[in-house]
Parts: structure tokens; C-alpha cells; sequence
């Protein structure tokens, strides 16, 4: 990162053993991206993961502290949310969220192993949806919508929600994951 940057290292290490280094400057990192594209999608992949776990912490600190300020002693199941599909071939598709303080939506993804909490596989035959397209996480009856990794962007009552910033859902918002619109129903 120091060198895509060119900001001071974050880190040192250590070799525990006789160890044989190669010296990597920013220009020759350069040459070796373009030489070979593979490397940089390998780095980006990586990258990806280390913000989407940092991701993840960050939104279960928040909510954590957020619980602890509100002294909320709720009961996540005094909630229960569902997603109905509005596309006229999906009409009245029915998916119940389960009963979790942090819901994943997009498609399934079997070679690399992505199985979301709400699958919308079947109900998105444009595949419109990203494998990893928004979050919802919840406090009691107070629902949470995040966008997660996506091409074709996540909507609420036809606005577009900002990347990577919660935003509050309530009961009949109507939501939509790339091409998929559904209401959000609270009961």
C-alpha cells in the first residue's frame, strides 16, 4: 500500500530465519502491474478483503456501541422484516428475513463459495444483483441498509443510497437491488 500510495509503511516486519529479500520500488512495481495485469487483480482481490472485513467490524462496532447507548433490551424476534418482489414476472415473491442482526442480500456464487442469507437468484434473471449486494442489519425494530460490493447499485423509495454508508429502512420503502424492486414489510 506504502508504494501505491507513496505514503509512509504502516508496518515492519521481522524474518524469524535467513531470509533472501527483494528490494521493490514504486517504479518497478509498476512495470511488473503492467507486464502482468494478473498481479494486479490479485492485490485488488486482496484489498477488497481486507476493506470488506474492516467493514465488518466497523458496522458491528457501531452497532454494539449504539446498543450500549440506548441500553436497548429489545428482542431482535419483537421484528420480523420480509422483502416482497414488485417486478410483474415476481410479483408477491415472498422472502422472510431471518431472524439475525445482520442479513446478507445478493446471489448465490457456488465455485467461490457466496451464499447469501436472502438469495436473489431466482428472482433476478437479468443477474442484475451482485453476489455480495447490500446488507441489512437491525436493532430491535429499527432496520439498516447498506450497499456492499456492487456494479448496478442498491435504491431506496428511488433514490440511490450512498456506497458503504447505512442508511434507515422503514415498513412499505420500497428497495431495489440492481434491477430487483421489492418492498421492505416490518411486522
Amino acid at each position: 500500500m506504502s508504494l501505491l500510495e507513496e505514503a509512509p509503511r504502516t508496518h515492519s516486519v521481522r524474518a524469524l530465519s535467513d531470509a533472501k529479500l527483494v528490494q521493490i520500488d514504486r517504479h518497478d512495481l509498476q512495470q511488473m502491474l503492467r507486464r502482468n495485469p494478473d498481479i494486479a487483480v490479485r492485490m485488488v482481490r486482496k484489498l477488497s478483503a481486507r476493506l470488506a472485513s474492516t467493514e465488518d467490524m466497523v458496522v458491528r462496532a457501531y452497532a454494539s456501541l449504539d446498543a450500549q447507548a440506548k441500553g436497548s433490551s429489545e428482542r431482535l424476534s419483537e421484528a420480523s422484516a420480509r422483502l416482497v418482489a414488485l417486478n410483474p414476472q415476481f410479483e408477491g415473491t415472498d422472502l422472510a428475513l431471518p431472524e439475525k442482526k445482520e442479513i446478507t442480500i445478493g446471489r448465490v456464487d457456488p465455485v467461490n463459495k457466496i451464499h447469501p442469507d436472502v438469495d436473489l437468484t431466482p428472482i433476478d434473471p437479468q443477474i442484475s444483483t451482485s453476489r455480495r449486494h447490500a446488507r441489512i442489519f437491525r436493532q430491535g425494530r429499527i432496520f439498516h441498509i447498506q450497499e456492499e460490493r456492487t456494479t448496478n447499485g442498491t435504491q431506496v423509495n428511488e433514490q440511490r443510497i450512498p456506497s458503504e454508508r447505512p442508511l434507515e429502512i422503514r415498513h412499505g420503502d420500497e428497495v431495489t437491488f440492481g434491477a430487483v424492486r421489492m418492498q421492505f414489510l416490518v411486522e
